[in-house]
């Protein structure tokens, strides 16, 4: 079914909070679902043409002469997998008549992190809703681990906030989703060992990125300046030595321009913070990613004591990608072991079996993605049965 005949545009583009593109929303006319449309470059050439903080929104109309890239199949692959009450659901896939483009749809409700903190700034900051968010938020990036994935870019406006109308007073019932709408990085909320740009990054980036967003929430501002990263990072959590970083990167170089810090005690910054919070949010701000709380383990935190886990039933395909190994939604796998039989086995005769169409100058993007589509759905099928 074409694209126009299965969505109505409801807006001309809702940009969310800091993005510099517009986010466009749909109604899906047969199951009435909003969903947010998102676009994947096919092309390396246009991908490279982009800067780092550039749009993916961006139309070049040139001639297709280069096949679909691998890092494009192998996010797709695991969109389509991933099942968590958590994380927005991919409600849609299609290729741009253009061919210069994935047609992405992905389950769109409430709105982004950062405007209901500005809508409802006093409920915000409330201590049992923000003991609730942050369960919700390290269930989903607990999820993206288990299958051996990272987000990479979790900020406020890719959390979205729903369930919360003035017929909702209880903060347990309002939902958290996590979607990977906004392609802008926000440096604001990234890892010091990606801004010192290590080479060895693994899933703790969310972590840290998860930890600025808690901040945030006990504070109402951003726990980090925007203008200056690094700096504010080790004025409130201390400037990194080789001691404190080892394993991760060379500092002698990279810290010479920054002032000498010592650790701040937290509880002075997050005034009036029990000090349960205030234990969760050193671990996720530690600075040395080895030693950086997993997703996991933040769950079992006492500060989510009596907090009741949201459960969904898994589907054969959420029970499929636990197994998948090497897969990347974000720019960064994790730092485990692949599984070799079972679902996974079914994964790599998919990424074997598209390594041909991958590279073909042949055909057109929209009959790579068709084919691969198919791919796809055969290997999922085969993991279910």
């Amino acid at each position: 079914m074409d694209f126009r005949d299965k969505f109505k545009q409801l807006d001309l583009g809702i940009g969310t909070s800091l993005s510099r593109r517009p986010i466009f929303k749909y109604l899906d006319k047969e199951t009435g679902k909003t969903i947010a449309l998102k676009r994947i470059i096919l092309r390396h050439e246009l991908l490279q043409a982009l800067p780092l903080t550039g749009s993916s929104n961006s139309r070049q109309e040139q001639p297709i002469d280069v096949g679909i890239p691998a890092n494009t199949i192998r996010q797709i692959s695991l969109y389509r997998i991933l099942d968590h009450p958590n994380i927005a659901s991919l409600e849609y896939l299609g290729n741009d008549p253009g061919d210069h483009f994935v047609r992405l749809g992905f389950e769109y409700v409430g709105v982004d992190l950062r405007k209901f903190q500005k809508d409802n700034a006093i409920r915000s900051r409330h201590p049992k809703l923000i003991k609730s968010l942050m369960y919700q938020l390290l269930s989903g990036i607990a999820y993206y681990h288990s299958v051996n994935a990272s987000h990479g870019n979790i900020n406020p406006t890719n959390v979205l906030i729903s369930n919360y109308g003035d017929d909702n007073n209880d903060d347990e019932q309002v939902n958290l989703l996590i979607t990977n709408l906004d392609l802008c990085v926000q440096p604001s909320y990234q890892a010091p060992e990606i801004l010192l740009e290590s080479n060895r990054l693994s899933t703790a980036v969310d972590m840290f990125s998860a930890g600025c967003i808690f901040g945030e929430m006990l504070i109402g501002k951003p726990v980090f300046d925007t203008e200056n990263e690094l700096g504010s990072i080790f004025k409130l959590l201390g400037t990194p030595t080789k001691q404190t970083m080892r394993g991760v990167i060379d500092l002698d170089e990279k810290l010479k321009k920054y002032q000498k810090h010592s650790p701040k005690d937290l509880s002075e910054t997050f005034i009036g913070v029990e000090p349960a919070g205030i234990d969760l949010l050193s671990k996720l701000l530690c600075l040395n990613p080895k030693e950086r709380i997993m997703a996991s383990e933040a769950l079992k935190h006492r500060y989510f004591y009596g907090i009741e886990a949201k459960k969904r039933v898994p589907t054969p395909a959420a029970a499929a990608a636990a197994e998948v190994g090497n897969s990347s939604v974000g720019p960064f796998a994790a730092e485990v072991g692949s599984s070799s039989a079972g679902p996974s086995a079914a994964m790599d005769s998919l990424a074997a079996g598209t390594s041909a169409v991958v590279g073909s100058p042949a055909a057109s993007a929209s009959v790579l993605v068709e084919s691969w589509i198919d791919m796809v759905s055969a290997a999922l099928d085969s993991s279910e049965n």
